[in-house]
């Protein structure tokens, strides 16, 4: 395929999906292979826009599907068809969730992380754990707000990688245990060897 042609395509991929097509439609409409071949061409022309595929990019999308939607309805509203009424209604309370829950609720994940690293009492050397962990939290945050129901179930492989990290940082309750179980051994270790001398200095 020329250049052109898929540039073309690609924009029209595009439309699709801000006009509410889900993958597999928009697959089988411009003729892709496969749904990530249709997401491909889809991110080739966001990119081309200077723009990235992102959580922000997906609610603009939905957000302008909305509006257009409200536009077709509006006019039937304010004269007082009930109907119309309703389904302009329903899509304004769609358009807050939208706008607003989910734009607050997209950084959940890396919010606690960080809450989580602030109230440990980690070390210089702790950075490049911390920074890895960081970026799995932002990479499900991601996902969640995507809308995408694969690349939440992919995320979902990424938790037991970040509970891993948080393990080790001794940031579980598990691993705050066992820290807690090691330093009373300790301290009992200490306790018994200084009883021990005294008992020695005493026979003395």
């Amino acid at each position: 395929m020329k250049a052109t042609d898929r540039a073309k395509r690609d924009a029209q991929a595009l439309d699709l999906r801000r006009a509410g097509l889900a993958l597999p439609r928009i697959a089988e409409q411009l003729g892709f292979s496969t749904t990530a071949a249709a997401q491909a061409s889809i991110n080739r022309a966001m990119q081309a826009q200077g723009t990235e595929f992102d959580p922000a990019d997906v609610r603009a999308m939905e957000l302008d599907r909305l509006d257009r939607l409200q536009q077709a309805v509006w006019v039937k509203a304010i004269k007082g068809d009930l109907k119309a009424v309703e389904t302009a209604q329903k899509l304004t309370e769609a358009r807050v969730r939208l706008a607003g829950i989910a734009a607050r609720g997209e950084s959940i994940m890396t919010e606690s992380f960080d809450q989580t690293i602030e109230a440990l009492a980690t070390e210089p050397e702790d950075a490049s754990i911390v920074a890895s962990g960081r970026r799995i939290a932002e990479r499900i945050d991601t996902a969640a707000a995507s809308g995408d129901a694969t690349a939440e179930t992919k995320a979902l492989y990424l938790m037991p990688h970040l509970m891993n990290i948080l393990r080790e940082l001794g940031a579980t309750p598990a691993a705050r245990a066992a820290l807690k179980a090691k330093a009373s051994s300790g301290d009992q270790t200490k306790r018994a060897k200084l009883q021990a001398l005294r008992g020695g200095a005493s026979a003395a």
